[in-house]
């Protein structure tokens, strides 16, 4: 098929709607400085699954580059989970990340790219699935966070500790998020859809997020959340209700959704183009399989409009937020730093009323499920076995049949690692040595010889044991409640293998009646009185003391390019929420922080490339500027008035830079220019070369 360019109508303020035309065969392109924020989204690669839906690297590499040409200039990039497939070992995993990171995200350079990540890659296997994918997509933190772009309000929630659950942790983080950004239009992204939007074949135990009603609670506080993009289903699909989009984002790879399922651009490999501005939010599906639109194709219902005057403001600032919904006593947690400005971060931290740790603690999320033609027998956040036992919610709490066992165990949060199941998860309970934790726990129906029992381990990120309780103990009754608390040894029976620990809880009923019902299960963190410490909020060694309600902290320790963060407050949880203003620069792959009109690159945040890229992205247009550095792991960049000063250069091999300038004139010293094109520069380095100097002409 002949190419084709898009023709963006100019819009006039507030005169008309935005509006996005059909493709054309004009060789017409939009630009950054153009009267709206584009956006594009691409998911579920599935890189790695072996089946005769999923296309090859290649055809994924060309699909990214037919998306790349027909929209040269996008600002915002956004690839919504299952970078690849679950069931592969972590030698295709390996082959998963540098494929993606170098034809994937990295054929976007000088957009800002932001990943959510998918229940693929949060699934079974890895030694700790949410770090990996915060270092995969340099995120500050945790998988959640959010930034504004232009005056609006874009936020990354996937869904953790299980397919369909978005955490508590991240809902508290949420909430503050919407609360301090309340007056700007929002737009949400995800890897699952909220219930009774876009299709999911009724596939309750995989394709909706069962706590949709609680999401819907915070979110819709919020008249300003207008859309609310997803992964998971393959399907292009855009739904209009309660005054928002709800946008089914399509594949880049994976299965084929079947076509009983509806109209969907079944076997276009693509994704979702986007555009906003003051007066609106227009939405269309692409196909790059054959480069069109898919309402071009007469799939009109694959394009939508939602009319709003918006927050939308051409010269607004680039904000990036990240933190911790959940924060406990002395559980340290490291941050590292890809998004740099000049004007120092503050911290919001506020008290979580909510102190159990343990999601679905009231276990009220289990299910009668249903995915792939048979139903699911699933407690959310838990594991009863064995698993052929039953369990079905009622007003008495979860009434597990027993099915005459005589002993019967119930594990949280999940430990799963196997390879062979889509809907499997590992927990993630990260505990600290030396801290104490409450577990109650109340059941009933029991009989008078039923007896109740719980045991703890500690695991490593290795998946190795530091320490196991050496066999099961009783709880306490108290008040008709099971009570117990156990403590976390300072020193444990296997070293770990780094600073990271988690912790996993069993608790064992022996001689139960066929019927029995758990109405809860909590776990809290818990201070000794005699060992209370003031409470403080602690970065990187300096310490700020915090208030009962809500305390805000500038802090220039939260620039560092990696840090600690921790909380000191007794009985009590937080949620942690920085703001970074003011952003001037995304740097992926690698952590950094700037001084002046210099960029400091420390390291590599991750090894998952055969050959290491730090890629630079301005979030304001510049004339002349370093966007990317190959095979180069540290360094300094220095801008000058008409030259820029790369020193201190650490190579793991031969490397290169690619500069982009709108100079024609361009001298290099202790390297080469190797290809030139109108928008950018290639230049070769030694490996021996420690600085490098580029001159140029300012226009």
């Amino acid at each position: 098929m002949k190419r084709r360019a898009f023709l963006k109508a100019t819009v006039a303020a507030g005169s008309a709607p935005l509006i996005l035309s059909a493709c054309t065969d004009q060789n017409i392109s939009h630009s950054k400085d153009a009267n709206s924020i584009s956006g594009f989204i691409f998911s579920d690669a599935h890189i790695g699954w072996e089946h005769e839906m999923q296309p090859s690297l290649e055809t994924q590499a060309e699909m990214i580059k037919r998306i790349k040409e027909f929209f040269p200039h996008l600002d915002l990039v956004f690839d919504t989970g299952d970078v690849y497939h679950a069931h592969i070992k972590e030698p295709g995993r390996k082959i998963a990340r540098d494929f993606w990171l170098s034809k994937m995200a990295g054929e976007f350079p000088t957009s800002l790219v932001h990943y959510i990540p998918g229940n693929h890659e949060l699934g079974v296997g890895l030694k700790d699935a949410e770090i990996t994918a915060s270092e995969l997509g340099s995120m500050n933190l945790r998988p959640y966070y959010s930034f504004d772009y232009k005056g609006i309000h874009f936020i990354s929630l996937p869904q953790l500790l299980s397919t369909i659950l978005i955490s508590r942790e991240s809902l508290n983080w949420l909430k503050q998020d919407l609360l301090i950004n309340r007056e700007k239009t929002t737009l949400i992204f995800s890897h699952n859809c909220l219930k009774e939007t876009t299709f999911t074949n009724d596939e309750t135990g995989y394709r909706e997020i069962v706590n949709s009603d609680e999401v819907y609670k915070i979110i819709n506080e919020y008249n300003n959340v207008i859309g609310w993009f997803h992964g998971h289903n393959h399907q292009y699909e855009i739904v209009k209700k309660h005054e928002r989009l709800y946008v089914s984002n399509g594949r880049i790879g994976g299965f084929n959704p079947p076509k009983h399922w509806g109209d969907f651009g079944q076997g276009h490999l693509g994704g979702i183009y986007f555009e906003i501005n003051h007066i609106g939010l227009n939405v269309k599906c692409f196909s790059a399989t054959e480069n069109c639109f898919l309402e071009d194709l007469g799939l009109t219902h694959l394009s939508n409009h939602l009319p709003s005057i918006t927050s939308y403001q051409p010269d607004g600032k680039t904000n990036y937020y990240w933190g911790h919904g959940k924060l406990l006593n002395d559980t340290k947690h490291h941050f590292h730093n890809h998004y740099l400005g000049h004007t120092t971060p503050y911290a919001i931290i506020t008290p979580n009323p909510n102190t159990v740790i343990n999601e679905n603690n009231d276990l009220t999320y289990e299910t009668e499920f249903f995915f792939a033609g048979s139903d699911i027998n699933k407690v959310v956040g838990f594991v009863i076995k064995p698993g052929a036992l039953k369990s079905i919610d009622t007003k008495d709490g979860l009434m597990i049949n027993t099915l005459a066992q005589k002993k019967f165990q119930i594990h949280f949060p999940e430990e799963n690692y196997l390879y062979d199941t889509y809907l499997s998860r590992s927990g993630y309970y990260r505990c600290s040595q030396n801290c104490t934790y409450e577990l109650v726990a109340k059941f009933s129906n029991l009989n008078d010889d039923t007896r109740i029992k719980y045991s703890f381990k500690v695991l490593d990120i290795e998946h190795n044991v530091c320490f196991k309780q050496d066999k099961f103990k009783s709880f306490q009754l108290i008040d008709n409640r099971l009570q117990t608390t156990f403590k976390i040894p300072d020193k444990m029976t296997q070293e770990p293998a780094d600073n990271h620990l988690y912790l996993f809880i069993t608790i064992e009923v022996t001689n139960p009646p066929d019927n029995i019902f758990v109405q809860y299960i909590n776990l809290n963190q818990i201070i000794d009185p005699d060992k209370v410490k003031p409470k403080l909020f602690e970065i990187n060694n300096s310490t700020f003391p915090i208030t009962e309600k809500q305390t805000i902290t500038k802090s220039k320790s939260l620039m560092s390019p990696t840090g600690i963060i921790n909380v000191q407050d007794n009985n009590t949880s937080h949620t942690l929420l920085v703001v970074t203003p003011d952003v001037q620069w995304q740097i992926r792959n690698a952590c950094a922080e700037l001084f002046d009109d210099e960029i400091h690159i420390h390291s590599m945040r991750h090894d998952f490339q055969n050959n290491p890229e730090i890629i630079l992205t301005p979030t304001t247009q510049k004339s002349t500027f370093i966007n990317r550095l190959k095979n180069i792991t540290s360094c300094k960049i220095i801008y000058k008035s008409d030259s820029i000063i790369v020193s201190d250069i650490t190579s793991s091999a031969d490397g290169g830079i690619i500069l982009i300038s709108d100079s024609s004139d361009v001298s290099v010293s202790n390297g080469e220019i190797i290809h030139k094109t109108p928008e950018e520069m290639h230049i070769t380095l030694n490996k021996d070369i420690s600085e490098v100097t580029l001159q140029y002409n300012k226009t």
